[in-house]
């Protein structure tokens, strides 16, 4: 994961060259509750990076404190290994204006502590959305949304999204509710607040994974 050629690095590879030009080609926002400049966690508990040119564009959520650091070369942080991380990546077309800004939308519902961002006037002239978005315009009149995001070769995904003002758990008032089906969740249970029992009362149940056991498997070296 440290090496600037795994997937990390390639993916984003290119945000971190866009950085270091004066003229970056690209637009994007990089955000993190515990960014790579500081010791203390403030804004959503989300982290991910959004980048997009005229063609294609790519927005990555992760679990990964402390990264990246886009104003430096590439680098996987040490504090990142000791646990497992999770990250999914979605490829979008530039010229989805739906898909595009409903990203921007979510950002903008969830409120995510921003440390990287660069807008190019072409996109702030398409949406508002963008422009809100620089200057942290948060949406005020709602607390959560589900929205549609389409991939760049066609995979329809759903995207849900709260504010902090959402005083409901999102696994058992949205998720398990839209898609009709019960729910084993395996989450950050350490946060703000308390922790959430098993939801089993509602139509739709929403179980916590407390642990996960594997069974022993045989590993060999592969060349």
């Amino acid at each position: 994961m440290a090496d600037k050629s795994s997937i990390f690095g390639q993916t984003i590879g290119p945000v971190i060259d866009a950085v270091a030009a004066s003229s970056p080609a690209i637009s994007y926002v990089v955000y993190n509750d515990q960014s790579p400049d500081s010791s203390t966690s403030s804004g959503a508990h989300s982290k991910g990076l959004f980048a997009i040119d005229s063609n294609t564009g790519f927005w990555l959520s992760h679990s990964v404190p402390r990264f990246p650091a886009v104003d430096q070369s590439y680098d996987f942080p040490d504090n990142a290994r000791h646990n497992g991380q999770t990250a999914i990546c979605m490829s979008v077309s530039a010229d989805d204006s739906e898909t595009v800004n409903n990203i921007v939308y979510q950002l903008l519902m969830i409120r995510p502590k921003i440390y990287g961002i660069n807008i190019l006037d072409d996109l702030i002239d398409k949406s508002k959305l963008w422009d809100d978005l620089v200057h942290k315009k948060w949406i005020k009149t709602d607390t959560q949304s589900q929205l549609s995001v389409k991939t760049i070769n066609g995979l329809d995904l759903t995207s849900f999204a709260k504010s902090s003002k959402y005083d409901k758990d999102i696994y058992s008032a949205l998720i398990a509710t839209a898609f009709k089906e019960d729910f084993l969740v395996q989450s950050w249970r350490n946060g703000a607040g308390e922790k959430l029992p098993s939801d089993c009362k509602d139509k739709y149940k929403v179980q916590n994974v407390d642990r996960i056991q594997i069974p022993d498997i045989g590993v060999k070296d592969v060349d």
